[in-house]
């Protein structure tokens, strides 16, 4: 049976990092990652909700595949995105950006993950996302052309 810190461990070597580095991500002290999972292995449900939450976010992946483990029927969380800055811009954009650029967004693999942070991210996806509303407008007027102003509005910025 898969633990918690099975896969805190899973999310360690899909991003290849170590413990220190995930604790950082998480806010949490140094040593805390280390610390936890040593104590994980001897009590496999020994961990604080706000404790995991914190390293959910600092992995990039959900608090309830942390939690539970690999998804279930109906269940839309999964194993670690390698690159969890790109899941935290993913799920930022959701709501304002074409499916075309999130899923472009999904299948990238960047070679050299470590310079994208969640705003290198955004940024690329701002890149892809206007080229691709660009594309289709000139298609629609017969010609090239692009109209910043079709960008949909996510629901917060109306």
């Amino acid at each position: 049976m898969e633990t918690i810190a099975d896969r805190i461990r899973q999310v360690l070597a899909a991003q290849k990092i170590s413990a220190r580095e995930l604790s950082r991500r998480a806010g949490l002290a140094e040593s805390h990652i280390g610390l936890l999972l040593k104590k994980l292995d001897k009590d496999p449900l020994a961990v604080e909700l706000k404790t995991l939450d914190a390293v959910a976010q600092g992995a990039g992946v959900t608090l309830a595949w942390l939690a539970t483990g690999p998804p279930g029927p109906g269940d839309a969380s999964g194993p670690p995105d390698p690159y969890p800055a790109r899941a935290a811009a993913i799920a930022f954009a959701r709501d304002s950006m074409l499916p075309e650029t999130l899923r472009w967004a999904q299948e990238t693999a960047p070679a050299n993950p470590e310079s994208l942070d969640r705003i290198g991210w955004l940024k690329a996806m701002l890149w892809h996302d206007d080229f691709l509303r660009g594309a289709q407008a000139g298609h629609q007027r017969g010609g090239p052309s692009h109209d910043a102003g079709s960008r949909r509005r996510s629901p917060s910025t109306k």
